[in-house]
């Protein structure tokens, strides 16, 4: 009775009175059962979308860069941008530099404005023509390292170092405490920096070490300072 109803039911809806179904015992039912199925259009669609689909879009991105300060810093166009920021450099070193000649460097009105820094303190020097002279000391007690009042650090910033996190802090230095005076910025008071590295970064726009920091006597941190920097 109850295949009955069943064939009843399909027939009503689809327009037939008999149906074959698996419980047909007659092999040519099954065959008429399956030759309905293949021959008979049907479309399945399905609205479900997968349970990680709203998590994250595959499609959005194409590069995961582990560098935070990297994503944030640089231009998803990277290439043209390095070459667009490698131009402006060159060009503008150039610009500078030839300024500088022609002003004799202005050493001798720069040097003396210069505060003399404290006999207590071993002054480390950092100098570059047409590109910086900054003299910085270090602070044993605290261990940070000051650059100078009167120091005159880059203008400008290599393209690497445009996409470091170092950047963004030596801009903020140059802010607060920086005055632009064409060739050069101006250091308006002893700017205390966590790390030799950090001061040299901030002098010169560029991915540099402690190394350039040498004294008088052309010493480095390391040889002035063997307890505090080591290789």
């Amino acid at each position: 009775m109850e295949q009955q109803d069943l064939n009843a039911e399909y027939g009503r809806i689809f327009g037939v009175v008999h149906y074959p179904t698996l419980f047909d015992k007659d092999d040519s039912a099954y065959s008429e059962l399956r030759k309905e199925i293949i021959d008979t259009p049907r479309l399945f669609t399905s609205t479900n979308k997968l349970p990680f689909e709203s998590i994250y879009d595959f499609s959005i991105e194409q590069e995961i860069d582990c560098n935070r300060d990297y994503l944030e810093q640089k231009p998803g166009n990277t290439d043209l941008y390095d070459v667009i920021v490698g131009i402006r450099n060159h060009v503008t070193t150039i610009i500078t530099g030839i300024l500088s000649v022609l002003g004799g460097y202005k050493q001798a009105t720069e040097t003396s404005q210069f505060t003399n820094p404290s006999k207590n303190n071993h002054v480390f020097w950092i100098t570059k023509a047409g590109r910086c002279r900054a003299y910085g000391y270090f602070d044993k007690e605290t261990k940070n390292f000051y650059i100078g009042v009167g120091s005159l650090i880059s203008i400008i910033d290599d393209s690497d170092y445009i996409a470091s996190s170092s950047y963004r802090n030596r801009h903020r230095l140059i802010d607060k405490y920086g005055v632009n005076i064409g060739n050069y910025v101006k250091i308006k008071k002893d700017v205390k920096c966590r790390t030799a590295v950090a001061a040299a970064r901030y002098t010169l726009g560029a991915m540099v070490n402690l190394d350039l920091w040498k004294d008088s006597q052309g010493k480095t941190l390391y040889e002035v300072y063997p307890d505090y920097f080591f290789r």
